[in-house]
């Protein structure tokens, strides 16, 4: 038990890096704000259906994104699939609510915006954005579907 709490542990110290750089690198994005809560995921195929359809298949049409919410707005950027740290784009930014805000069984659907699929380690994060996001605007919604 002792290795498998160490390396929870050290993959926990790995994400905070990557989300701290990711964070650094999309500060021309977030207007000064502080950054509350970041959600890691990708566009067009929902990692829990990656075994099936297959790892190439699902690399090559899949765009990881990133949400990152503020006091204030809700920002979303792709990310290299390459380096889970740098930023490519700006997909949108809209301020708190503006938008709906949907949290789906497997993902999170911010305005017209594609949906945003987490990993299974990602979900509690993905809920936390959505969570923040629906304090922020009230006008989020929660349904499974």
């Amino acid at each position: 038990w002792v290795g498998l709490k160490e390396s929870a542990m050290e993959t926990s110290i790995t994400a905070s890096r990557v989300v701290g750089k990711l964070v650094g690198n999309a500060r021309e994005h977030l207007g000064g704000e502080d950054v509350l809560a970041v959600f890691r995921g990708q566009t067009r195929v929902s990692p829990v259906l990656v075994p099936l359809v297959g790892a190439v298949l699902g690399l090559s049409v899949a765009e990881p994104r990133a949400v990152m919410v503020t006091s204030t707005s809700l920002v979303t950027v792709q990310t290299s699939r390459w380096s889970q740290s740098t930023v490519v784009r700006l997909i949108s930014r809209h301020d708190c609510g503006s938008v709906p805000v949907e949290l789906t069984r497997w993902g999170l659907k911010i305005a017209d915006d594609d949906t945003i699929f987490a990993l299974p380690s990602t979900f509690a994060t993905m809920k936390e954005v959505a969570r923040r996001a629906q304090a922020a605007s009230g006008i989020a919604s929660f349904g499974l579907s």
